[in-house]
């Protein structure tokens, strides 16, 4: 699983300060910052590839106030490695500017794959 310093250039980081929101019974989805920017990156971009070797990943995007092109690179490039291990990225909570992000983006159809709400 190479996800990571080859295609984003990012230092491995502790992240032992994410945000775990348990929405779904037993299921912990990890909380996505309310700026999803280029400062957020590098952050979203461990917390992610840390749990790609678990099973399904489950986010909560319920928070987020902005969202920008590289946290939307890191997310498509998550959910095509879960794919390859028979995975899923599954998003509870969107919030609309989360929304509203990709589909600026062109990415909308991802939204659907991801999650409904």
């Amino acid at each position: 699983m190479r996800l990571g310093a080859e295609i984003f250039g990012f230092i491995a980081m502790n992240t032992d300060n994410n945000s775990i929101d348990k929405i779904d019974g037993d299921v912990d989805y990890l909380a996505l910052p309310a700026v999803c920017d280029l400062s957020a990156a590098s952050k979203v971009h461990v917390m992610v590839t840390d749990k790609l070797t678990d099973g399904d990943l489950h986010l909560n995007a319920g928070e987020v106030e902005r969202c920008g092109t590289v946290i939307a690179q890191i997310l498509i490039a998550a959910s095509a490695e879960l794919k390859q291990q028979g995975n899923l990225l599954q998003i509870n909570s969107m919030s609309e500017e989360f929304k509203v992000a990709f589909k600026d983006l062109g990415l909308e159809s991802h939204l659907s794959e991801w999650g409904s709400s």
